[in-house]
Formats: structure tokens, sequence, C-alpha cells
């Protein structure tokens, strides 16, 4: 090639690959850093729940990841007050693990996280999540970026030993690329959600019958 020349462009695919591997390279570290910086479990959460997902499927057109994860709840609570108890105001370990997401994020082109007020009000945006339906039986929020959408669903209802809040994701890929972030990302994803929703437990000493402190 002459000197001076412009070098050709480079496949698409081959700048895919590559951001792909940019990720995959610094997985290992990053998952150790996140095994190490997680606090003291107290509240506990059942990730063999049943998942509430027959809006978001059919929102998405179908489905490629499902998960859901559930945690007792003071009665009286609705799926407003389970999703601002989630989302508001994380501890400093789970800003952390977001910030780790979103670094796994960037090499792909996809958006990560914003810090903004937690409202819990249709059509707001809170971190990486926009709120797609608000009411006090279920709320819907999530994100559609080039290489996969998804939608959390947010609902509270009766449990074998009480109320329950329960947190589903439903996952879409829209492409390869899509199906290899979300599996480098899928450990964090499954600490920062069950994190979350210890935040929206009730207290272990509290009255499951009437939602008052023993």
């Amino acid at each position: 090639m002459e000197q001076g020349a412009p070098r050709p462009a480079l496949p698409g695919r081959f700048l895919e690959v590559r951001r792909i591997m940019t990720v995959t390279q610094n997985v290992s570290h990053l998952r150790r850093a996140l095994l190490g910086g997680a606090p003291a479990r107290t509240a506990v959460a059942r990730t063999d729940t049943k998942p509430v997902t027959a809006d978001t499927v059919l929102t998405l057109g179908g489905c490629d990841h499902i998960d859901a994860v559930a945690v007792d709840v003071v009665p009286g609570t609705n799926a407003i007050d389970f999703t601002a108890a989630m989302l508001g105001s994380p501890p400093r370990w789970l800003r952390g693990l977001l910030c780790v997401r979103d670094t796994l994020v960037a090499p792909f082109g996809l958006k990560g996280s914003t810090a903004g007020e937690v409202r819990i009000e249709e059509g707001r945006q809170v971190g990486p999540l926009h709120l797609y339906s608000v009411s006090q039986k279920q709320v819907v929020a999530g994100k559609d970026d080039k290489h996969l959408s998804y939608r959390t669903t947010f609902v509270v209802r009766e449990g074998a030993d009480g109320p329950e809040g329960v947190c589903t994701t439903v996952v879409r890929y829209h492409r390869t690329a899509g199906r290899v972030y979300f599996r480098v990302i899928e450990p964090f994803h499954n600490v920062i959600m069950l994190g979350l929703v210890r935040r929206a437990a009730a207290p272990p000493n509290a009255d499951r019958g009437t939602g008052r402190s023993r």
C-alpha cells in the first residue's frame, strides 16, 4: 500500500466480532470483582418462582430468555411501591455493579444507565429503564436497543405465605451480538436483580398477616 493511502474500511461483521472479543477479554476479572463485592444476604429472594410474561412476550413478538425473582413483601404493597423500593437509591456496591455492566455494554454500542430522580410514572426514565406502563397492579419497563430488547415486569401477587413481589425479565435478541452480549452480562444481571429485589423485601421480623413488626 502506498504511503499516505487511506486504509480500506473494515467489514461490519469483523468490527462486530472485535467488539465481542473486547468484552470477553475483560469478563473474568470483572466477574471476580462482582463476586467479591456483594454484601451479606438477609432477605430470602426466590428464583424458582413463576414468571409474569403474557404482556411482555406479546409486545416483543417472542422471547429468547426469561428469568424471575420473588420476595415476600409487606401486606398492602402494590406494584408501584414494589418498583420504587427496588429502583430507588441503590447502595454503593450495587451502583458499582451497574457501572461494570455499563462498561460491558459500551463495546456493543448499547446505552447504559442514566442517573435521575426515581419517580414511577408512565413515560419516565429510571436508570436504564423506560417505564412503558404503570398501575398499582403491574409496572412494565425496559429498553429497545439494536442488538436486543427487554421488558421487566413488576407485580405483587398472593404467594404461599402472603403477598410476594415478583420481578420478571424477558429478553428478545435481534442478532448474534445480542445473544453474546446477554450471555456475557448474565451473571451480573442475576446478582443485580437479586440485590434489587431484596431491597423491597418485608423486614425479617415483619408480621406477614398484619404487616407490623413483632
